[in-house]
């Protein structure tokens, strides 16, 4: 019988060994002795690594039931450092139908999650790995993304929205980032917020790779219009602005 928990890390180990380099029979009987236990075994700081390798060395059928155990749950364990990886895990392994009750789960929470040292990992995940789920993550984030750039671990999920999205998604996305009201509030711009702060000047970067077209187009007049910056990495913004405008200029140039 497995040991009751908190683990030891030489137990776990024990275990990890079985299922890692024994026979195909003794994976299955490890895993048969964690079922109906996965919950408890995934907040024990030694016990989810034996999770996990159940995870990466059994197929997806028989590591069904730790979907079943933590389905109802994923949005909490998202954000735990052992639970979020046992799902990251979980989602790379298993088949689309079979994660589909996680991914509905998940999404439900995509502002939270992304605001999360642990759950902005799963939100960027589903983001570089799930088409479908990407654009329902877009709609919720929509509104949100001058807020989300300032934060530490959000910033990282508006920076992959952006590489990962169609044009006309990075379009409805941004445009919150060019309006202007500071005239009337005495505040500065959205955008000149963004391009001054320490996570949302990155964001800006990868915003400007990301675009094309006319909304790229407006987006460099924005920023051309910043005037000073408080900044180093916004006055580096602003140099980059330059050297894409004096690249149009020359192709527009040669045309002629």
């Amino acid at each position: 019988p497995i040991p009751c928990v908190p683990w030891q890390s030489q137990t776990s180990g024990q275990y990890q060994r079985r299922v890692h380099g024994g026979a195909w029979e003794h994976k299955l009987l490890v895993a048969k002795q964690f079922k109906g236990s996965t919950m408890k075994f995934v907040y024990d700081q030694n016990g989810n690594h034996v999770i996990q390798r159940l995870i990466e060395c059994l197929n997806s059928k028989e590591i069904g039931f730790v979907v079943d155990e933590i389905s109802g749950y994923s949005y909490s364990l998202a954000m735990h450092p052992y639970g979020s990886r046992v799902i990251q895990r979980l989602l790379t392994k298993v088949c689309r139908k079979k994660a589909q009750s996680l991914l509905n789960e998940i999404k439900q929470h995509t502002i939270a999650l992304s605001k999360n040292q642990y759950g902005n990992w799963i939100i960027q995940w589903i983001i570089k790995h799930c088409v479908l789920e990407r654009r329902e993550v877009v709609v919720q984030l929509i509104g949100h993304v001058a807020e989300l750039s300032t934060e530490k671990f959000a910033s990282n999920v508006i920076e992959q929205v952006f590489k990962r999205s169609s044009r006309a998604h990075i379009s409805a996305l941004a445009e919150e980032l060019l309006e202007d009201d500071s005239s009337k509030t005495g505040k500065c711009s959205t955008l000149v917020t963004l391009v001054n702060d320490q996570f949302g000047n990155y964001v800006v970067q990868t915003l400007l790779d990301s675009s094309s077209g006319e909304f790229r187009q407006r987006l460099l007049a924005s920023l051309r219009k910043c005037g000073k910056l408080e900044k180093d990495y916004g006055k580096n913004i602003l140099l980059k602005v330059g050297q894409m405008l004096r690249r149009n200029r020359n192709k527009l140039d040669a045309k002629r």
